[in-house]
């Protein structure tokens, strides 16, 4: 009975090391999935500053983009920030 008894202990030490463990790999996502969160947010800020900025240029002098050749939306928008990996 002893034996096991102290098999049991064991095996409830061996799960609580298993949940620190866990515990500590959650809390590092945690953290990954609000850096990659706050550079999203910062990205599209970026680019509805950039839009925002061609908008206004657009409204400035619309006549310069008229009949343009080559013309397209993309060019008024900002390039996609680049992921850091």
């Amino acid at each position: 009975l002893d034996q096991e008894i102290g098999d049991k202990f064991a095996s409830i030490e061996g799960l609580y090391q298993q949940q620190e463990d866990l515990a500590g790999q959650l809390e590092d996502l945690e953290a990954q999935v609000r850096e990659l969160d706050q550079e999203a947010e910062f990205g599209l800020l970026s680019v509805i500053s950039g839009a925002i900025d061609n908008a206004e240029k657009l409204e400035q002098n619309p006549a310069s983009m008229a009949g343009a050749a080559g013309v397209s939306l993309t060019d008024f928008l900002p390039a996609p920030p680049s992921r850091g990996e």
